[in-house]
């Protein structure tokens, strides 16, 4: 079996979801070493280019966000206009730098 290394950024708990990865990835003749952010400082971690991620070498990257999490401790007045921008520049920010220094 091939081994590949994964990271899973997340902001909710993911680890019960590791079995199942698991299940599909064997079925393929796959091993996953994980390294899985933690809550809330995926964002933070990707940006910073010393961080764990950069050395770790991830062969795949799994992102799961929940924006209401994400958002929980961001005051916005309920404009849906600010909302939906904020989202975006994050979104694209992310995706980004997965982009940028992972491709």
């Amino acid at each position: 079996m091939k081994k590949i290394k994964v990271l899973i950024l997340r902001n909710f708990t993911v680890e019960p979801l590791l079995d199942e990865i698991n299940e599909k990835l064997k079925k393929k003749n796959l091993i996953a070493e994980y390294l899985v952010s933690g809550y809330d400082s995926s964002i933070n971690d990707l940006i910073n280019k010393k961080s764990k991620f950069y050395d770790f070498k991830p062969d795949i990257i799994l992102f799961f966000f929940s924006i209401d999490t994400y958002f929980k401790n961001i005051v916005i007045k309920s404009n849906k206009k600010k909302i939906n921008n904020k989202i975006n520049e994050d979104v694209m920010l992310i995706l980004s730098e997965l982009q940028k220094n992972f491709c």
